[in-house]
């Protein structure tokens, strides 16, 4: 899954959610997630699963990169 990154972080300031605390939930360190963000990278499938049930697919479904997917969104 591809994040929209301007999005994605304004999600987690919103839920006052650190970033060290999301990169330990999905197994990365700060400076991986940070990579990953800025570079629009795929999270993986665990990684994925991980964040869904942190923030829920109807928030998740507002910060995903669609069009990055190649995919339209489907809600």
């Amino acid at each position: 899954m591809k994040l929209n990154t301007k999005k994605f972080i304004a999600m987690l300031d919103e839920a006052s959610l650190p970033i060290w605390y999301l990169a330990y939930e999905i197994g990365m360190t700060v400076a991986q997630l940070k990579i990953y963000l800025s570079r629009g990278r795929r999270f993986d499938y665990d990684q994925t699963k991980t964040m869904l049930n942190m923030f829920g697919a109807e928030e998740m479904a507002k910060v995903i990169d669609w069009e990055g997917m190649h995919v339209s969104c489907p809600i």
